[in-house]
């Protein structure tokens, strides 16, 4: 599949993964992130910038904007 043809974007971080929309959370605390599908990559994006997955701490980090 070429790039013309994906329906998501092209992740900003690592330019090789791409962002899908993942809900997290359940009713009025539902919100909506967007994941990168490369597994090396690691990030997930939201309205305030973006974190990354911590082994160490299993934690997710914010890293910025």
């Amino acid at each position: 599949m070429s790039q013309s043809t994906n329906y998501y974007p092209v992740c900003p971080v690592c330019a090789n993964g791409l962002l899908v929309p993942v809900v997290i959370g359940a009713g009025e605390d539902k919100d909506v992130r967007y994941r990168c599908t490369e597994p090396s990559c690691g990030v997930r994006f939201d309205k305030h910038g973006y974190e990354r997955f911590d082994e160490v701490s299993q934690e997710w980090k914010r890293m910025g904007r």
